[in-house]
């Protein structure tokens, strides 16, 4: 009896929800969510870029049940006819392995598109990038050590008093992002070299390509997220087309297929400006997604569109208000 109570209020404010948001959001509207990665458990994660598979399932069926699910080139390589019915599509970033075991079968079983934004350098390594690596070394080693770039004067020291891990981590990733791919590599090398050997990355290595053309022969769709996962802001010119370009090109050749959206690395506004979004449309992608939150028109024709990260059952609750 309880649970037959407990439906019925679920249903209900589900259905009030549903009916308050569509009062606000305007017709022909396209909602795109940001997931990162999907497991099985709540694993520790100081990135906070985890969601469970359970709750991931839920909510796609939650949302096949009462939007329009649609891929990005449904949307915006192929049309789509006006409609007074909200639209909502599924992205991921970075490539990890768990969105094939884990987010592709949900996926498949429930017939919802996604599209999944790959960091190309990282496909077939059987790594994890760069600050997920370092995240893994944070949580799991206790092991005290140094980010130190002397060219920029800049060091930070793990240990340090007063200084939880959380807060070393987005210090260092924040500084580390936008460096050259070979500055932070250099950099990193030691660390990892060092303090990764008893670390298991299995489980958190990027996808391999047979990985990702079997997801795209099961419906699902690919896009750029730059080679090395690096901000773009600070990169030169030669750089950033480097990111733009090779990570287009390696998709296109692997896939056998356009590639036509590309979702900038970090993504949040202090990761690009007016010039880098020129770039990018220059390039030739046909639209660049970002990590700001929002709503977007289908037919506004503008170029950047605006996600919803989602990482916990409270950013699901919030997604469509």
């Amino acid at each position: 009896m309880k649970e037959t109570v407990k439906k019925v209020v679920k249903k209900r404010i589900r259905g009030l929800k549903h009916s308050v948001n569509y009062l606000f959001l305007k017709e022909n509207s396209l909602v795109i969510l940001l997931y990162h990665r999907v497991t099985p458990n709540k694993e520790v994660n100081s990135l906070g870029t985890v969601i469970t598979s359970d709750l991931f399932e839920e909510q796609m069926q939650y949302l096949k049940g009462t939007y329009e699910i649609v891929s990005l080139s449904k949307c915006y390589s192929e049309g789509v006819k006006k409609s007074k019915k909200l639209r909502v599509a599924i992205t991921f970033d970075d490539g990890y392995f768990d969105n094939f075991k884990y987010a592709f079968p949900i996926l498949k079983k429930l017939d919802i598109p996604a599209t999944f934004f790959l960091a190309t350098d990282y496909i077939d390594s059987g790594k994890p990038i760069w600050d997920q690596q370092l995240q893994m070394i944070v949580d799991e080693s206790k092991d005290n050590f140094k980010i130190e770039d002397l060219q920029n004067n800049f060091t930070l020291e793990r240990g340090s008093k007063d200084q939880e891990d959380s807060i070393f981590l987005w210090k260092a990733i924040n500084y580390l992002r936008f460096l050259s791919s070979s500055r932070r590599d250099e950099i990193l090398k030691p660390i990892f070299s060092s303090l990764s050997q008893e670390i298991d990355f299995s489980d958190v290595r990027c996808l391999s390509w047979k990985e990702v053309r079997t997801m795209r022969q099961g419906g699902m769709h690919f896009g750029s997220h730059g080679c090395s996962h690096s901000s773009l802001v600070e990169l030169s010119d030669r750089e950033i087309r480097k990111e733009l370009l090779e990570s287009k090109r390696v998709l296109e050749k692997e896939l056998s297929q356009d590639c036509f959206f590309f979702a900038l690395p970090f993504g949040s506004q202090l990761d690009f400006n007016p010039s880098i979004i020129k770039k990018v449309e220059e390039i030739g992608y046909l639209k660049c997604l970002l990590n700001i939150r929002g709503n977007n028109l289908i037919d506004s024709g503008k170029f950047s569109l605006k996600r919803k990260s989602i990482s916990s059952a409270q950013d699901f609750v919030s997604i469509l208000g």
